[in-house]
């Protein structure tokens, strides 16, 4: 999961959170190992998360691990270079990086998950009309959506098999044991 925040103040308080939820996941899923070696490899192989402060930084990281990246959660405004090779005002950042990253990522791999987060409300709209998520950093319950998105979009949580046209939940699997058990309703 590449993470892009320049706020040390913001990415602090996220990525603990988000280490929780990715290790209580990790920790489920290594209970259907069947022997002790099995569960620690299924621990070891758990989803890392990758820290970006800015534009050039979290596009090397997407370059490097594009075919493992699970999605990214980008943050509005960052600095990033501008077209003469300088950075964009470090305080104020630039104020429309987030989109910019995700547009560039939404062009390479048209099916990897893209949360844009931001405390500028006015930015959800722009997110939803490039068909991006959006997290509002503002939101009282900002940790909860973050991990409800995880789940929805970034495959955490059950696996839920949907009708293709109404996206209406048709059967919802929590377990390998589950999904061999109901393979033949399914």
């Amino acid at each position: 999961i590449l993470l892009v925040e320049d706020n040390i103040r913001f990415y602090s308080s996220v990525l603990p959170n988000l280490y929780n939820y990715i290790l209580a996941q990790s920790k489920n899923f290594s209970t259907e190992a069947l022997n002790p070696h099995a569960a620690a490899q299924r621990k070891r192989g758990r989803p890392k998360v990758v820290l970006a402060t800015n534009y050039e930084e979290a596009m090397e990281w997407y370059d490097r691990y594009h075919d493992n990246v699970l999605g990214v959660i980008s943050d509005t405004r960052f600095p990033m270079e501008n077209i003469t090779g300088r950075l964009s005002h470090v305080e104020e950042g630039d104020a429309e990086a987030g989109l910019k990253l995700l547009r560039e990522i939404r062009q390479r791999d048209e099916y990897v998950p893209l949360i844009l987060e931001s405390s500028e409300i006015e930015n959800r709209d722009k997110a939803w009309a490039e068909g991006f998520d959006f997290l509002d950093k503002n939101s009282k319950k900002f940790n909860v959506d973050l991990r409800h998105m995880i789940e929805e979009h970034m495959g955490f949580g059950d696996f839920v098999f949907r009708d293709p046209t109404t996206h209406e939940e048709i059967f919802r699997i929590k377990s390998l044991k589950e999904l061999q058990d109901n393979i033949l309703n399914i």
